[in-house]
């Protein structure tokens, strides 16, 4: 995902967007920081989803880069509300992986 953000292709379809907002959020964005930063001197960035590895990387980062806003770290798993991994909608997984908040499994029904 990391990698991913660097190429070409992200910047070209952000770009535009991303000029017409007070801040630009990042998901997993930061090998793209330091170059973006340099890009676009006007430019706000906020990590607005990383990985829990990284914090202390942007933390070194934001003491030089003022530029650097925030960063929001996933430090859980809970796909409550989101699309397993690997699913494309919420209906290919919630037949088989229901489970209450309680943790009680459902009664199946035939």
């Amino acid at each position: 995902m990391k990698r991913g953000a660097t190429l070409h292709g992200c910047d070209v379809k952000t770009r535009d967007a991303f000029a017409n907002m007070d801040i630009a959020g990042y998901n997993y964005g930061i090998y793209r920081y330091k170059h973006d930063l340099k890009k676009y001197p006007g430019r706000l960035i906020l990590g607005s989803e990383t990985f829990c590895n990284d914090a202390y990387k942007f933390r070194e980062m934001a003491k030089t880069n003022p530029r650097l806003v925030g960063d929001f770290v996933w430090a859980g798993m809970d796909y409550l509300g989101e699309v397993m991994v690997g699913s494309w909608e919420y209906s290919d997984y919630a037949k088989i992986l229901t489970v209450s908040l309680a943790g009680y499994l459902p009664v199946q029904e035939e």
